[in-house]
Protein backbone atom coordinates (compact mmCIF):
# COMPACT_ATOMS: atom_id res chain seq x y z
CA UNK A 1 0.00 0.00 0.00
CA UNK A 2 2.71 2.16 0.55
CA UNK A 3 4.63 1.46 -2.18
CA UNK A 4 1.73 2.20 -4.48
CA UNK A 5 1.63 5.91 -2.74
CA UNK A 6 5.20 6.34 -3.58
CA UNK A 7 5.03 5.60 -7.26
CA UNK A 8 2.34 7.90 -7.74
CA UNK A 9 4.42 10.96 -6.17
CA UNK A 10 7.44 10.02 -8.20
CA UNK A 11 4.81 9.98 -11.46
CA UNK A 12 3.48 14.11 -10.38
CA UNK A 13 7.34 15.29 -9.71
CA UNK A 14 8.08 13.99 -13.54
CA UNK A 15 5.45 16.08 -15.03
CA UNK A 16 5.99 18.78 -13.48
CA UNK A 17 9.69 18.72 -14.59
CA UNK A 18 8.55 18.06 -18.31
CA UNK A 19 6.20 21.47 -18.08
CA UNK A 20 9.61 23.51 -16.36
CA UNK A 21 11.71 22.27 -19.50
CA UNK A 22 9.26 23.45 -22.24
CA UNK A 23 9.34 27.04 -20.47
CA UNK A 24 13.06 26.87 -20.20
CA UNK A 25 13.60 25.61 -24.32
CA UNK A 26 10.57 28.13 -25.20
CA UNK A 27 12.55 31.07 -23.57
CA UNK A 28 15.80 30.03 -24.96
CA UNK A 29 14.31 30.20 -28.47
CA UNK A 30 12.92 34.04 -27.89
CA UNK A 31 16.05 34.95 -26.47
CA UNK A 32 17.93 33.38 -29.41
CA UNK A 33 15.98 34.59 -31.97
CA UNK A 34 16.04 38.20 -30.64
CA UNK A 35 19.97 37.79 -30.65
CA UNK A 36 19.79 36.79 -34.18
CA UNK A 37 17.80 39.97 -35.07
CA UNK A 38 20.05 42.55 -32.82
CA UNK A 39 23.19 40.83 -34.67
CA UNK A 40 21.43 41.30 -38.26
CA UNK A 41 20.57 44.98 -36.53
CA UNK A 42 23.91 45.84 -35.57
CA UNK A 43 25.75 44.25 -37.85
CA UNK A 44 24.30 46.26 -40.93
CA UNK A 45 26.58 49.16 -41.26
CA UNK A 46 24.48 52.81 -42.10
CA UNK A 47 25.78 55.62 -44.77
CA UNK A 48 25.42 59.15 -44.77
CA UNK A 49 25.03 60.94 -48.36
CA UNK A 50 24.75 64.79 -48.43
CA UNK A 51 23.65 66.96 -50.83
CA UNK A 52 25.58 70.55 -51.65
CA UNK A 53 23.36 72.38 -53.67
CA UNK A 54 26.11 75.17 -54.49
CA UNK A 55 24.07 78.31 -54.17
CA UNK A 56 20.75 76.09 -54.84
CA UNK A 57 17.78 75.55 -52.67
CA UNK A 58 18.17 72.92 -49.74
CA UNK A 59 18.26 69.12 -50.68
CA UNK A 60 17.70 66.67 -47.74
CA UNK A 61 20.51 64.27 -46.43
CA UNK A 62 20.09 60.53 -46.91
CA UNK A 63 20.38 57.50 -44.50
CA UNK A 64 21.43 54.38 -46.55
CA UNK A 65 21.45 50.85 -44.57
CA UNK A 66 22.95 47.71 -45.83
CA UNK A 67 23.47 47.16 -49.51
CA UNK A 68 20.90 49.73 -50.96
CA UNK A 69 20.92 52.89 -53.47
CA UNK A 70 20.15 56.24 -53.11
CA UNK A 71 16.67 57.68 -54.15
CA UNK A 72 17.09 60.34 -56.56
CA UNK A 73 16.17 63.66 -55.24
CA UNK A 74 14.48 66.24 -56.81
CA UNK A 75 16.38 68.99 -58.75
CA UNK A 76 17.86 71.93 -56.97
CA UNK A 77 16.53 74.85 -58.29
CA UNK A 78 19.15 78.62 -58.31
CA UNK A 79 18.17 81.32 -60.15
CA UNK A 80 19.64 82.09 -63.67
CA UNK A 81 21.53 78.81 -63.86
CA UNK A 82 20.22 75.78 -65.17
CA UNK A 83 21.10 72.37 -63.35
CA UNK A 84 23.41 69.87 -65.08
CA UNK A 85 23.12 67.32 -62.23
CA UNK A 86 24.76 65.92 -59.23
CA UNK A 87 28.27 65.33 -59.11
CA UNK A 88 31.10 62.73 -56.72
CA UNK A 89 33.92 64.75 -57.41
CA UNK A 90 34.60 65.50 -61.18
CA UNK A 91 32.23 62.23 -62.23
CA UNK A 92 28.60 62.81 -62.78
CA UNK A 93 27.10 60.44 -59.84
CA UNK A 94 25.12 57.24 -61.21
CA UNK A 95 21.95 56.76 -58.99
CA UNK A 96 21.81 53.08 -59.70
CA UNK A 97 25.34 52.37 -57.90
CA UNK A 98 25.49 50.93 -54.49
CA UNK A 99 26.17 53.07 -51.46
CA UNK A 100 29.21 51.73 -49.78
CA UNK A 101 30.30 55.14 -47.42
CA UNK A 102 29.83 58.19 -46.35
CA UNK A 103 30.37 61.03 -48.69
CA UNK A 104 28.96 64.40 -50.30
CA UNK A 105 27.07 65.21 -53.65
CA UNK A 106 27.71 68.58 -55.28
CA UNK A 107 25.53 70.29 -57.71
CA UNK A 108 26.87 71.63 -60.61
CA UNK A 109 24.96 74.60 -62.68
CA UNK A 110 25.27 76.35 -66.13
CA UNK A 111 24.72 80.05 -66.33
CA UNK A 112 22.06 80.63 -68.47
CA UNK A 113 22.85 82.90 -71.19
CA UNK A 114 20.05 86.00 -72.18
CA UNK A 115 21.49 87.39 -75.44
CA UNK A 116 20.68 90.97 -76.49
CA UNK A 117 17.91 91.84 -78.53
CA UNK A 118 18.40 95.64 -79.07
CA UNK A 119 19.42 99.00 -77.83
CA UNK A 120 18.19 101.95 -77.68
CA UNK A 121 19.53 105.88 -76.95
CA UNK A 122 18.25 108.09 -75.01
CA UNK A 123 18.40 110.92 -77.62
CA UNK A 124 17.85 110.88 -81.43
CA UNK A 125 18.69 114.25 -82.54
CA UNK A 126 21.02 116.41 -80.46
CA UNK A 127 22.10 120.04 -81.20
CA UNK A 128 25.93 121.01 -79.33
CA UNK A 129 27.97 123.80 -79.26
CA UNK A 130 31.92 123.84 -79.83
CA UNK A 131 33.32 123.05 -76.41
CA UNK A 132 29.72 121.59 -74.94
CA UNK A 133 29.79 117.87 -73.83
CA UNK A 134 26.84 115.26 -73.38
CA UNK A 135 26.67 111.87 -71.90
CA UNK A 136 24.14 109.29 -73.73
CA UNK A 137 22.21 107.28 -71.71
CA UNK A 138 22.47 103.74 -73.14
CA UNK A 139 19.36 101.17 -72.76
CA UNK A 140 19.90 97.35 -73.39
CA UNK A 141 17.08 94.84 -74.20
CA UNK A 142 16.20 93.00 -72.77
CA UNK A 143 17.64 93.92 -69.30
CA UNK A 144 18.57 90.48 -67.76
CA UNK A 145 21.20 90.43 -70.83
CA UNK A 146 24.61 89.26 -69.68
CA UNK A 147 26.90 90.59 -72.30
CA UNK A 148 26.17 94.71 -71.69
CA UNK A 149 29.54 96.27 -73.21
CA UNK A 150 28.86 98.40 -76.56
CA UNK A 151 31.30 99.79 -78.65
CA UNK A 152 31.29 103.86 -79.67
CA UNK A 153 31.77 105.72 -83.31
CA UNK A 154 31.55 108.24 -84.89
CA UNK A 155 31.50 109.06 -88.37
CA UNK A 156 33.04 112.83 -88.33
CA UNK A 157 35.28 112.49 -85.12
CA UNK A 158 36.39 115.97 -86.12
CA UNK A 159 33.36 117.32 -85.48
CA UNK A 160 31.74 115.57 -82.76
CA UNK A 161 34.38 112.92 -80.69
CA UNK A 162 32.95 110.19 -78.46
CA UNK A 163 34.78 108.72 -75.90
CA UNK A 164 34.11 104.86 -74.57
CA UNK A 165 31.72 105.45 -72.15
CA UNK A 166 29.28 107.25 -74.61
CA UNK A 167 30.56 111.15 -73.72
CA UNK A 168 30.45 113.28 -76.50
CA UNK A 169 32.47 116.17 -77.36
CA UNK A 170 31.67 119.28 -79.96
CA UNK A 171 34.36 120.39 -81.63
CA UNK A 172 33.24 122.40 -84.51
CA UNK A 173 30.85 123.27 -86.77
CA UNK A 174 29.41 120.44 -88.40
CA UNK A 175 27.14 117.41 -88.58
CA UNK A 176 28.21 114.08 -87.18
CA UNK A 177 26.37 110.40 -87.07
CA UNK A 178 27.04 108.84 -83.37
CA UNK A 179 26.91 105.21 -83.08
CA UNK A 180 26.31 102.27 -80.05
CA UNK A 181 27.01 99.21 -81.39
CA UNK A 182 26.40 96.05 -79.18
CA UNK A 183 29.32 93.57 -78.62
CA UNK A 184 26.37 90.70 -78.65
CA UNK A 185 24.68 90.56 -81.88
CA UNK A 186 26.09 93.75 -83.29
CA UNK A 187 22.85 95.78 -82.87
CA UNK A 188 22.90 99.62 -83.49
CA UNK A 189 21.70 103.25 -82.02
CA UNK A 190 22.78 106.37 -83.29
CA UNK A 191 21.87 109.61 -82.98
CA UNK A 192 22.53 112.85 -84.95
CA UNK A 193 24.24 115.48 -83.85
CA UNK A 194 24.33 119.04 -84.96
CA UNK A 195 27.25 121.47 -83.60
CA UNK A 196 26.07 125.06 -83.68
CA UNK A 197 27.73 128.30 -82.96
CA UNK A 198 25.37 130.08 -81.50
CA UNK A 199 24.48 133.75 -83.05
CA UNK A 200 24.93 136.49 -80.55
CA UNK A 201 21.37 137.79 -79.45
CA UNK A 202 18.31 136.53 -77.44
CA UNK A 203 17.06 132.69 -78.17
CA UNK A 204 13.40 131.32 -77.18
CA UNK A 205 12.62 127.96 -76.70
CA UNK A 206 9.22 129.04 -78.96
CA UNK A 207 8.63 131.54 -80.74
CA UNK A 208 4.41 131.40 -80.50
CA UNK A 209 2.54 129.86 -77.71
CA UNK A 210 -0.96 129.23 -76.73
CA UNK A 211 -2.20 130.35 -73.08
CA UNK A 212 -6.01 129.83 -72.11
CA UNK A 213 -6.89 132.72 -70.52
CA UNK A 214 -5.75 132.62 -66.12
CA UNK A 215 -3.41 130.22 -67.06
CA UNK A 216 0.54 131.45 -66.76
CA UNK A 217 4.00 130.71 -68.75
CA UNK A 218 7.34 131.49 -67.50
CA UNK A 219 9.43 132.90 -70.60
CA UNK A 220 13.19 131.20 -70.08
CA UNK A 221 14.86 132.78 -72.92
CA UNK A 222 19.30 132.05 -73.41
CA UNK A 223 21.01 135.09 -74.24
CA UNK A 224 24.41 134.26 -75.90
CA UNK A 225 27.42 135.24 -75.54
CA UNK A 226 27.10 133.37 -72.40
CA UNK A 227 29.20 135.57 -70.44
CA UNK A 228 26.31 138.19 -70.35
CA UNK A 229 25.89 139.47 -67.09
CA UNK A 230 22.86 142.09 -68.05
CA UNK A 231 19.56 141.59 -66.85
CA UNK A 232 16.55 141.32 -69.49
CA UNK A 233 13.77 143.52 -69.44
CA UNK A 234 10.24 142.18 -70.55
CA UNK A 235 7.57 144.57 -72.04
CA UNK A 236 4.08 144.25 -73.50
CA UNK A 237 1.75 147.51 -74.96
CA UNK A 238 -1.92 144.45 -74.54
CA UNK A 239 -4.05 144.54 -71.73
CA UNK A 240 -4.33 140.89 -72.69
CA UNK A 241 -2.04 139.82 -70.19
CA UNK A 242 0.02 140.73 -67.46
CA UNK A 243 4.08 140.33 -67.40
CA UNK A 244 6.45 140.47 -64.51
CA UNK A 245 9.80 141.48 -64.74
CA UNK A 246 10.70 137.88 -63.93
CA UNK A 247 9.43 136.62 -67.53
CA UNK A 248 5.91 134.76 -65.69
CA UNK A 249 3.28 135.58 -68.03
CA UNK A 250 -0.43 135.46 -67.36
CA UNK A 251 -3.14 135.49 -69.84
CA UNK A 252 -6.58 137.69 -68.69
CA UNK A 253 -8.28 137.99 -72.41
CA UNK A 254 -8.82 136.47 -75.60
CA UNK A 255 -6.69 137.64 -78.16
CA UNK A 256 -3.35 137.49 -79.69
CA UNK A 257 -0.73 139.84 -77.82
CA UNK A 258 3.21 140.10 -77.78
CA UNK A 259 5.93 140.00 -75.56
CA UNK A 260 9.13 142.18 -76.07
CA UNK A 261 12.34 140.67 -74.34
CA UNK A 262 15.45 142.72 -74.62
CA UNK A 263 19.17 143.04 -72.88
CA UNK A 264 18.65 145.96 -70.51
CA UNK A 265 21.70 147.54 -72.98
CA UNK A 266 19.31 146.85 -75.87
CA UNK A 267 22.04 145.09 -78.12
CA UNK A 268 19.39 142.11 -78.55
CA UNK A 269 15.71 141.76 -78.40
CA UNK A 270 12.93 138.57 -79.23
CA UNK A 271 9.69 138.71 -79.31
CA UNK A 272 6.97 136.09 -78.13
CA UNK A 273 3.74 135.95 -79.61
CA UNK A 274 1.03 134.80 -77.64
CA UNK A 275 -2.65 133.24 -78.41
CA UNK A 276 -5.15 133.82 -76.37
CA UNK A 277 -7.82 131.50 -76.98
CA UNK A 278 -11.47 130.80 -75.49
CA UNK A 279 -11.97 128.38 -72.13
CA UNK A 280 -12.54 125.17 -73.52
CA UNK A 281 -15.07 123.96 -71.66
CA UNK A 282 -14.13 120.36 -70.80
CA UNK A 283 -17.23 119.52 -68.03
CA UNK A 284 -21.23 119.87 -67.24
CA UNK A 285 -22.53 119.46 -63.67
CA UNK A 286 -26.35 120.16 -62.53
CA UNK A 287 -26.47 121.48 -58.77
CA UNK A 288 -29.71 121.48 -57.48
CA UNK A 289 -32.88 120.10 -55.78
CA UNK A 290 -33.25 116.01 -55.75
CA UNK A 291 -36.52 116.55 -54.36
CA UNK A 292 -39.84 118.33 -55.09
CA UNK A 293 -43.19 118.50 -53.73
CA UNK A 294 -46.17 117.97 -56.63
CA UNK A 295 -46.79 122.00 -57.24
CA UNK A 296 -43.82 123.31 -56.21
CA UNK A 297 -40.91 125.24 -58.47
CA UNK A 298 -37.33 125.65 -58.44
CA UNK A 299 -34.12 126.78 -60.39
CA UNK A 300 -31.55 124.35 -61.35
CA UNK A 301 -28.07 125.65 -62.14
CA UNK A 302 -25.66 124.71 -64.59
CA UNK A 303 -21.95 124.48 -63.40
CA UNK A 304 -18.92 124.57 -65.81
CA UNK A 305 -15.21 123.56 -65.99
CA UNK A 306 -13.63 125.31 -65.85
CA UNK A 307 -15.44 127.88 -63.74
CA UNK A 308 -17.01 130.95 -66.12
CA UNK A 309 -17.53 129.42 -69.12
CA UNK A 310 -20.60 130.67 -70.97
CA UNK A 311 -22.64 128.51 -73.39
CA UNK A 312 -26.23 127.75 -74.61
CA UNK A 313 -27.68 124.86 -72.35
CA UNK A 314 -30.90 122.58 -73.85
CA UNK A 315 -32.74 120.97 -71.12
CA UNK A 316 -34.92 118.55 -70.81
CA UNK A 317 -36.87 115.89 -69.12
CA UNK A 318 -37.33 112.80 -68.71
CA UNK A 319 -40.94 112.46 -68.17
CA UNK A 320 -43.20 115.88 -68.68
CA UNK A 321 -45.49 114.02 -66.68
CA UNK A 322 -44.03 113.68 -63.90
CA UNK A 323 -41.88 116.91 -64.21
CA UNK A 324 -41.04 119.49 -66.67
CA UNK A 325 -38.17 121.74 -66.75
CA UNK A 326 -38.21 125.12 -69.63
CA UNK A 327 -35.16 126.44 -71.44
CA UNK A 328 -33.90 128.22 -68.18
CA UNK A 329 -33.41 125.32 -66.03
CA UNK A 330 -36.72 126.43 -63.83
CA UNK A 331 -38.99 122.76 -62.90
CA UNK A 332 -42.39 122.27 -61.98
CA UNK A 333 -43.40 119.03 -59.72
CA UNK A 334 -46.48 117.64 -61.65
CA UNK A 335 -46.66 113.99 -60.18
CA UNK A 336 -45.18 111.52 -58.14
CA UNK A 337 -42.38 109.86 -59.67
CA UNK A 338 -38.88 109.76 -60.13
CA UNK A 339 -37.31 111.75 -63.20
CA UNK A 340 -33.93 112.58 -64.75
CA UNK A 341 -32.88 116.19 -65.98
CA UNK A 342 -30.54 116.55 -68.79
CA UNK A 343 -28.64 119.73 -69.72
CA UNK A 344 -26.48 119.43 -72.88
CA UNK A 345 -24.75 121.69 -75.23
CA UNK A 346 -26.16 122.83 -78.49
CA UNK A 347 -23.83 120.40 -79.65
CA UNK A 348 -24.78 117.88 -77.86
CA UNK A 349 -21.09 117.45 -76.78
CA UNK A 350 -21.36 117.81 -73.56
CA UNK A 351 -24.28 116.62 -71.29
CA UNK A 352 -25.29 116.40 -67.60
CA UNK A 353 -27.74 114.71 -65.51
CA UNK A 354 -29.85 115.10 -62.59
CA UNK A 355 -32.29 112.90 -61.16
CA UNK A 356 -35.42 114.80 -59.13
CA UNK A 357 -37.86 112.50 -57.08
CA UNK A 358 -41.48 114.06 -57.10
CA UNK A 359 -43.76 113.57 -54.16
CA UNK A 360 -47.19 114.49 -52.73
CA UNK A 361 -47.04 117.45 -50.36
Amino acid sequence: MSFRKKRKKKKKISKENKSLFLEVLILFLVVFSLACVLAVLFSTKSYTVFFDSNGGNQIPHQIIRGKNVLRVPDDPKKEGYQFLGWYKGDTLYDFKEEVKETFTLEAHWKKIEVLVEGISLDKTTLTLEPNETYSLKVTIYPEEALEKQVAWESNEPSIVSVDEFGVLTALKDGKATIKAITRDGAFEASVEVTVKTPVPGITLEENSISLEVGHTYKINPIVYPKDYLGHLLYTTNSNLLSIDQNGVVKALLKGEASIIIKTDDGKYQAILRIIIPEKTLTNLSILGMDKIPVGSTANLKIVTEPAGISTNILWKSSNPDILTVDNTGRIVGISPGVVTVLASTLDGKKVAKHEITVFEN
